[in-house]
């Protein structure tokens, strides 16, 4: 089951719905929140702090056309606003943003959607320095069908991804579209223990002739084990290759013709802990290595630590703290660099009222 639609069904279970038009369950959501920031535009010796506020407006709503078929929207819509850089204005459409439509026809399942994020968030990219202005629009429409075949279940599904730029330099030369395929084989070898294989292919298509046109191909294995009803872990790795086809060079982006390998040869690697410690503190770790397109290249590998944990001191406050260590390197594109960065958060989350909540937080990279 994708992500979206376990969010749904946990939704519905847990009647998180808050306003009901005839058939359709509806939630509206709105937070107010407000940024300080010593360094917005990412520089290397920052000279001023900027302070911004980030209304948002969220949206979910299930219309179950029968037991089997539904149909779903979720929308967050947000803006940011500087004292001071108001270059970094900007509209927000929160990533999880789509409409799905899920069909049950005997054993399959098959889920159409079409998916919606704006943001510009450089920290989100570990290869992005020197500007606070960095992203845009990022749609993907596809679909994805699951055939449960009880101790077998197969996936197999598409997806076509449009980004397009609405900040830097740096962002315009990532504007591309892909094609994405998967497809998965689950074997459940008891009630807590499932394995399979994954494959995936990819098709990356830039629209500036800065970065190489692209081809990607995946292979590995996974196991998923419930250890406790508390603790799950997932593990998975394999075999990753990227073709990349000649560069173009356009003069009005760069002066510096990018440096590309005709194949990359490399593997992707992951380990994640699930862990529900008691009913007041659950927390999660994850760890490996992955392959990503970069600010300024067409490839990353990236060797990472994340960890994050939710501690319900009591019924008053939820503390959230959050450590990663990420270290990478750029494996083609304008300027191949060695890079690592180090991050820690923490904050508070206090609930006024059963609709209301509020919360402070402090993130250091």
């Amino acid at each position: 089951m994708d992500r979206g639609r376990r969010a749904r069904k946990e939704a519905i279970d847990r009647n998180l719905y808050n306003l009901k038009a005839g058939p359709v369950l509806m939630r509206f959501d709105a937070l107010m929140g407000f940024e300080l920031n010593d360094n917005p535009q990412l520089v290397e010796e920052p000279e001023e702090v900027d302070f911004a506020f980030h209304p948002e407006l969220r949206v979910a709503s299930v219309w179950p056309l029968n037991q089997r078929n539904a149909l779903s929207l979720n929308l967050g819509i947000g803006y940011r606003k500087y004292l001071h850089n108001t270059d970094l204005d900007q509209l927000i459409i929160a990533p999880n943003s789509e409409i799905a439509f899920d069909i049950r026809a005997g054993d399959v399942t098959i889920n159409f959607h079409e998916r919606v994020g704006y943001t510009q968030n450089p920290v989100s990219d570990p290869t992005v320095s020197g500007t606070g202005d960095f992203g845009g629009i990022e749609n993907t429409v596809g679909l994805r069908a699951d055939w449960d075949l009880n101790q077998v279940v197969l996936t197999a599904g598409y997806d076509h991804v449009n980004f397009f730029s609405s900040g830097s330099a740096a962002s315009d030369v990532q504007e591309r579209s892909q094609e994405m395929f998967y497809t998965r084989g689950t074997i459940r070898l008891g009630p807590s223990v499932r394995t399979g294989v994954e494959l995936g292919a990819g098709l990356t298509d830039y629209e500036l002739d800065v970065f190489a046109d692209n081809t990607e191909l995946s292979a590995g294995p996974f196991v998923e084990v419930d250890i406790t009803k508390e603790l799950l872990v997932r593990a998975s790795g394999g075999y990753i290759r990227y073709d990349f086809d000649e560069p173009g060079f356009d003069p009005t982006v760069t002066n510096v013709v990018p440096r590309v390998p005709e194949t990359v040869d490399d593997f992707y690697a992951n380990v994640t802990l699930n862990h529900q410690l008691s009913r007041f503190m659950s927390h999660n770790l994850s760890m490996g290595r992955e392959a990503r397109a970069g600010a300024e290249s067409e490839l990353v590998t990236l060797w990472y630590v994340r960890y994050g944990n939710d501690w319900n001191i009591s019924q008053h406050a939820t503390l959230i703290t959050s450590l990663l260590y990420e270290n990478g390197r750029e494996r083609a594109g304008i300027a191949a660099e060695r890079f690592w960065r180090v991050g820690a958060g923490a904050g508070v989350s206090i609930p006024l009222t059963r609709q209301l909540k509020t919360g402070i937080a402090y993130q250091l990279l």
